[in-house]
């Protein structure tokens, strides 16, 4: 199987389900929806969720833009180091961000509460001059 610059820069995913080997997909394989969802949500870290998102993006559909973001959020809130470089990706991946708000913002309409929810939870935000510290 060939590899790509991607697939060198980010580490496989084990998604556990008792008695089978985790398949492998190539990018233009498809890939059942729960299974999607499980890989977004045991995601190792940001790198590797960026990497499902540029990989499969094109294809989520409301579950499993509601799982990135909420993973993404998840990451960033767990270790300080995903946060730092969260941020980073922020700047110099701006691209890959634009086109996940821009197709969160498309398929708003079709969004449930609960993946609005998510959504909006998930989502990198920047904090006001006091952070976490002037909420009540």
């Amino acid at each position: 199987m060939p590899t790509t610059d991607l697939d060198m820069l980010l580490p496989h995913t084990q998604v556990q389900m008792p008695g089978l080997q985790r398949a492998q997909f190539g990018a233009d394989e498809f890939i059942p929806a729960r299974l999607l969802t499980t890989r977004l949500t045991r995601s190792y870290n940001v790198q590797e969720l960026l990497g499902l998102y540029q990989q499969r993006g094109a294809t989520f559909n409301k579950v499993h833009i509601s799982a990135f973001w909420t993973t993404l959020g998840k990451h960033a809130r767990r270790n300080p180091k995903q946060l730092r470089f969260l941020q980073g990706q922020l700047v110099y991946n701006a691209t890959l961000f634009g086109r996940a708000r821009a197709q969160t913002l498309q398929m708003l309409p079709e969004l449930g509460e609960r993946e609005v929810v998510n959504v909006a939870h998930g989502a990198p935000r920047r904090q006001g001059r006091q952070g976490r510290q002037g909420r009540n």
